[in-house]
């Protein structure tokens, strides 16, 4: 067995930003295995030849675990590819061993189990320094769960999160820590508006990484209160409404009095 490994990251042709970070001995017959299992395209975006005892792929799936999808593939954008290749190209110049924190973090996980025809979903929000909870979940459920987002902080800077329970309480299903909202209210921004009250209450020492569709920042806007009155249905104002009247009045007058325009004015010349 060689002293080194292949660390790779591949990706499938035509997706959005989804990569796959894994290690292998050969890395053309590696792929040729892959290609048989995927549908897509795969092409290659990068590998590394490390150090087996750096343990380097573990290192990356646990460094940017809030941004994982499933198994070992990711949703990264250029902004994370290029600080893998410095990272990691860093450490092969220096010789510096990958340092592996995770048992230092914990984890606030918001799962997702979806009802696409009730148009209602569930979502269940645990705080858990575990890297499989979806798949440990997983065990107890007949519909396919998916990570919604998840967040990452330091263990000394655990978040207490009764006071969001406690906020969500009327939402709360049978099962533990999960809360039901409808696919609109969903839509709508009411998980990010949760996630985000997190994050602004933990600070700045957390990593948040949502899953699947790119979400918009909604710190840097505020969200204003939708109003449960259509616009295409608004009430006309009352200074149009008494106009309409008076004109039609007018005209419901002059229907009677223009008939009797010639006899007024011959008994006014009579």
């Amino acid at each position: 067995m060689s002293e080194t490994q292949i660390v790779y990251i591949i990706y499938e042709e035509g997706s959005d930003r989804r990569y796959k970070i894994g290690e292998t001995e050969y890395l053309d017959k590696r792929i040729k295995d892959l290609q048989k299992g995927n549908p897509k395209l795969l092409s290659l975006h990068k590998y590394y030849e490390v150090p087996i005892e750096w343990k380097c792929e573990k290192y990356l799936h646990h460094r940017y675990h809030e941004r994982k999808m499933l198994g070992e593939w990711f949703l990264l954008e250029k902004s994370h590819l290029d600080k893998i290749n410095e990272d990691i190209t860093g450490r092969i110049k220096t010789g510096k061993k990958p340092n592996d924190n995770i048992k230092e973090k914990t984890f606030i996980y918001f799962v997702k189990r979806s009802y696409y025809e009730e148009n209602y979903s569930y979502i269940k929000i645990i705080q858990t320094p575990k890297l499989n909870i979806v798949s440990t979940l997983q065990t107890s459920n007949s519909t396919k769960l998916e990570l919604y987002c998840c967040i990452s902080l330091e263990k000394k800077n655990k978040f207490i999160l009764t006071p969001i329970y406690n906020n969500i309480a009327l939402r709360k299903a049978a099962g533990d820590n999960w809360y039901r909202f409808s696919n609109k209210e969903i839509r709508n921004g009411a998980v990010d508006s949760i996630v985000e009250r997190i994050k602004n209450e933990i600070g700045k020492k957390c990593k948040v990484g949502f899953v699947g569709k790119k979400k918009k920042s909604i710190v840097s806007k505020k969200i204003r209160p939708k109003s449960n009155v259509n616009s295409s249905k608004m009430p006309l104002k009352p200074i149009v409404v008494l106009y309409f009247i008076m004109f039609a009045s007018f005209a419901y007058m002059l229907k009677y009095i223009v008939p009797l325009y010639p006899i007024l004015c011959s008994l006014c010349y009579a």
